[in-house]
């Protein structure tokens, strides 16, 4: 039995995988988004626990500057990590923005040697089953009709 035969079977294939790999990208880059964010809250936490702490344990009696010092550094060191996090997020939704255009650009690509792919599929489809047909209306006009069969050229 005759089976179809794409023509263009490997640009079908490498743009598949040229798809998966932005799909991957894409996946990889929210990930990192994620966890640059679960780090920001990390850090925003720890200065309410710290601040906290310091309101708790230090503002009755006398101050001790030195205690004062370090929590001021420690705010302003979970500041900055802060800061530099934030711009580490801005810099991959950057990233993430050209990579889902990639993406985009790269499904369309697919699609449209996949839908190349149905077309030529559906018309090999119909060709067949019109010489089936053929076929099978030769075969039962000879069988309803047997002096115009293989047996009446003896």
């Amino acid at each position: 039995m005759a089976t179809f035969s794409f023509a263009l079977q490997a640009v079908l294939e490498q743009r598949k995988r040229l798809q998966d790999q932005c799909q991957r990208e894409v996946a990889e880059l929210l990930a990192g988004i994620m966890t640059l964010k679960n780090q920001l809250a990390s850090l925003n936490a720890a200065i309410g626990i710290g601040t906290t702490e310091m309101r708790r344990g230090n503002l009755v009696g006398k101050i001790d500057q030195a205690y004062w010092a370090a929590h001021h550094r420690f705010i302003a060191a979970m500041q900055h990590k802060a800061t530099v996090i934030t711009q580490e997020i801005s810099a991959l939704k950057a990233k993430l923005a050209t990579a889902r255009q990639r993406l985009s650009t790269a499904a369309v690509q697919y699609r449209t040697i996949e839908k190349l792919r149905q077309r030529q599929s559906a018309r090999w489809q119909q060709e067949h089953s019109r010489k089936e047909m053929i076929g099978l209306d030769e075969i039962s006009t000879q069988l309803a009709n047997p002096q115009w069969g293989p047996e009446s050229t003896r």
